[in-house]
């Protein structure tokens, strides 16, 4: 017996420090995208980075981006919860793109934005990210309320990308439905659900999560096994919300999808929602139409040949004319991305925006605050 457990534990002490080794390495060497998980679950938004956490990324880009996350835990720089005199804050409410993992935040369009603006006027300004991939208006009307007014903006800019925030504000064409939702309930008013965090899916995630967070390898294995299971189910949704004839795209033709049309009206309540909320504390809200891969005439031309009705500045249209009607600012980046691609050639996105997408979305935003605010802000203090 003494000798079975000499061996037992040699076997161990083997298998704990090749654990280590291997550890130590994927650390340091990020072999197969290995990275520390930096996100936390949260039991209304699903997932929250973690305040103070780095990340390390590496997708899209031609090399990895890396950085540290605020104390209030999102992607930018150090915030001052009271906003210091002479400065002109507008929060940034969106997604991935407005994220911007794929480039540094000092190249993203934020960044660049609130550089450009800063050197024009007396004020400074303060473009504060809050975005997060996956977010559609149901977290970020969470967000709006719970995290970005204590900051006191005297703008809230919602980024709308056309299709994520389309599909996944519903569970009728959501490709992944373990998110929260706005319901309808019996009475006919919107009522949040969150029973997502009732499943033991979620259960699981939450007590594994601080492994993940100090456990590269037990990270990397539980982000391979997450990207295998139900990969073929959700690809085959994600497919099918990008078709011409019956996703989100459908919308642009005259024969849309009844389904998107009907998770796009829902993204419009949650929208009037936002702005009715900051309208009531005198804050400016611009609603920002994303731009979708249209912008290049061979997509576009690729999408005709499947419906010749099809609109590439439907989005862009819609929404201003719904920004009109609930006297809200509108911002689109269909025909900017279209005339910035006619003028050089250069493609504007990876998968999301490329260090040329951002420079475009920038001065886009630039050139829409000089020509809408600009004048009422450089009076403000």
């Amino acid at each position: 017996m003494k000798k079975l457990f000499i061996n037992f534990s040699i076997s161990l002490f083997s298998v704990i420090l090749v654990l280590v080794a291997i550890s130590i390495f994927l650390r340091y060497t990020h072999l197969f995208g290995a990275r520390l998980s930096f996100s936390t679950p949260d039991e209304e938004v699903v997932y929250r980075f973690v305040p103070h956490k780095r990340y390390w990324n590496f997708k899209e880009n031609d090399h990895p981006i890396t950085g540290r996350f605020n104390r209030f835990g999102w992607r930018d720089t150090e915030w001052a919860l009271e906003k210091p005199m002479g400065e002109y804050r507008i929060a940034v409410l969106g997604d991935s793109f407005v994220e911007s993992f794929q480039v540094e935040c000092e190249k993203s369009f934020l960044n660049l934005a609130e550089k450009d603006l800063t050197g024009r006027s007396e004020l400074r300004f303060e473009l504060m990210n809050f975005g997060r991939a996956s977010y559609a208006q149901t977290e970020e009307l969470i967000i709006l309320e719970k995290e970005v007014l204590k900051f006191k903006p005297d703008m809230v800019m919602l980024f709308f990308l056309p299709g994520n925030d389309i599909a996944d504000i519903s569970r009728e064409t959501a490709p992944n439905t373990a998110r929260p939702f706005f319901v309808f309930g019996s009475d006919g008013q919107l009522t949040f659900d969150n029973s997502f965090k009732d499943s033991p899916k979620f259960k699981i995630r939450k007590k594994i999560n601080a492994l993940k967070q100090r456990s590269i390898l037990f990270s990397l294995i539980t982000e391979r096994f997450n990207s295998v299971l139900g990969q073929s189910a959700i690809k085959q949704a994600e497919n099918n919300t990008h078709k011409v004839s019956e996703g989100y795209l459908s919308l642009c033709t005259s024969r849309p999808g009844a389904a998107f049309t009907r998770s796009y009206k829902l993204s419009q309540l949650l929208i009037k929602q936002m702005a009715a909320i900051c309208i009531a504390k005198d804050i400016k809200f611009v609603l920002v139409a994303a731009n979708t891969d249209a912008y290049k005439p061979k997509i576009e031309k690729r999408y005709k040949n499947i419906d010749p009705t099809f609109n590439p500045y439907f989005f862009e249209d819609d929404l201003k004319a719904f920004a009109q009607k609930i006297d809200i600012g509108f911002l689109g980046l269909q025909r900017p991305f279209y005339e910035t691609y006619q003028k050089n050639g250069l493609d504007l996105h990876w998968g999301h925006w490329s260090y040329e997408g951002h420079k475009t979305v920038a001065k886009t935003i630039v050139r829409y605050l000089d020509d809408k605010v600009f004048g009422h802000v450089s009076g403000s203090s």
